[in-house]
């Protein structure tokens, strides 16, 4: 397999930046692993207030807190994540393809890449 494919593949598969980290383009591969975890950390935190602030709410209301409460409450907050992170999302979506796209030229020496250009 064409070590391009192979890059890409790595990005797309198992996370951004792998495929520059198997490229030896370190930084570059560190720089698009950071902040993926930033936007996926940003998602899981926004999501887990939001749950815990619902969770008050009903408390504060006098409502049972049972299993089929925590499971409907599961639901909407799931739904709320995508609604309130959209911005959040697309960028984690842009940042995947770039990294793709990126470990692709990459392999294949394309112009752009200050490692490999011909002078």
């Amino acid at each position: 397999m064409d070590k391009s494919i192979k890059a890409a593949l790595l990005s797309a598969l198992v996370f951004p930046g792998a495929g520059q980290f198997y490229l030896k383009r370190y930084w570059r591969g560190l720089l698009l692993m950071m902040l993926a975890v930033l936007g996926f950390g940003l998602v899981i935190v926004r999501a887990t207030v939001t749950a815990l602030d619902t969770l008050k709410v009903m408390q504060g209301n006098g409502t049972s807190i049972d299993i089929d409460g925590i499971s409907h409450l599961a639901e909407t907050s799931l739904v709320n994540v995508f609604a309130d992170n959209t911005t959040i999302l697309v960028f984690l979506i842009a940042c995947w393809i770039f990294s793709v796209v990126d470990a692709y030229r990459i392999g294949k020496g394309f112009p752009y890449d200050l490692h490999t250009r011909e002078q």
